[in-house]
């Protein structure tokens, strides 16, 4: 085997258990930062995961008829 001298990062973990770990404390009220900064995980990843258990578990729901939204007066009292 020739020496090529390139280096390569570390495999993705296969583990779902550090997956399901980190989404159970993000659905529990921790940040994706302070989830991603204990389990030595980037919070890109965070956001990845949490996207797609986002996506495999829950459907968009439409809105149903119209969307009335009124607006408030409160400028005037800032």
């Amino acid at each position: 085997m020739q020496n090529c001298k390139y280096q390569f990062t570390q495999t993705k973990d296969k583990n779902n258990t550090k997956r399901a770990f980190a989404l159970y404390l993000y659905i529990v009220g921790l940040s994706m930062n302070a989830t991603g900064h204990m389990l030595n995980v980037e919070p890109s990843t965070m956001l990845y995961w949490v996207k797609n258990f986002a996506l495999k578990t829950y459907e968009k729901s439409t809105p149903q008829g119209e969307v009335i939204i009124e607006l408030d007066e409160m400028w005037r009292f800032l």
